[in-house]
């Protein structure tokens, strides 16, 4: 089960709200937070009096995370990690620590692009949901987790999804909604045994009534 959290602290005003979803799953499933903060660095430059005032503004910058971080989430909170890439996208150097510290979820805020840019460079959070090997949870606001909606197409991913959102809400209260979208691919009796499987999965982890 989850026992550690990585949550990517991005940049901007909304950076908190991934971190109080960590904070209050940490709480819930008695579980320990690891930040990581990650800093695209530009090797064209040279060590002049702009780039030195930038160096300056991040290390306030990571100044400001860190009291905000053990500020939201005094008690769960176990380590922060700053780090600055060249080579490497800030969704590689987030995977690369997923993977280093064996964490069994991530979560990622994901800010609003334009259609162009995502198409063009994707954004962090869809980068590291569509590699990560692991549970990403990928947040646009904050609200308290009372009900889950869980998507299902007779696949073994789908399966596996089921199974492991079916354990969290088990562990944090929540109520559970299985959905399967008619694509006109499948025929009614077909759509029916998707669900009926789902729900014999979930019924593994003891949820008798998923709606």
């Amino acid at each position: 089960m989850i026992k550690k959290i990585l949550v990517a602290v991005g940049e901007g005003k909304n950076r908190d709200i991934p971190v109080k979803y960590a904070d209050e799953l940490a709480s819930r499933l008695e579980a320990k937070i690891y930040a990581i903060h990650v800093v695209k660095k530009n090797i064209g430059l040279a060590m002049k009096p702009v780039e030195w005032e930038l160096e300056m503004e991040i290390q306030d910058e990571m100044r400001e995370i860190k009291k905000g971080l053990e500020k939201l989430c005094p008690k769960n909170l176990s380590g922060i990690n700053f780090k600055t890439v060249v080579h490497q996208t800030p969704a590689q150097a987030i995977l690369e620590e997923a993977r280093k510290g064996d964490y069994d979820l991530i979560i990622v805020g994901n800010k609003d692009y334009s259609k162009v840019h995502q198409i063009l460079l994707g954004s962090t959070a869809s980068r590291v949901a569509h590699h990560s090997r692991r549970p990403v949870l990928v947040v646009k606001d904050f609200r308290k987790l009372n009900h889950m909606l869980v998507g299902v197409d007779g696949s073994v991913t789908a399966a596996k999804t089921s199974f492991f959102a079916g354990t969290m809400a088990n562990r944090l209260g929540l109520k559970i909604t299985l959905i399967h979208v008619d694509d006109g691919h499948y025929s009614k009796e077909q759509i029916a045994t998707i669900v009926e499987r789902e729900k014999k999965i979930l019924s593994l982890i003891h949820i008798s009534e998923p709606t």
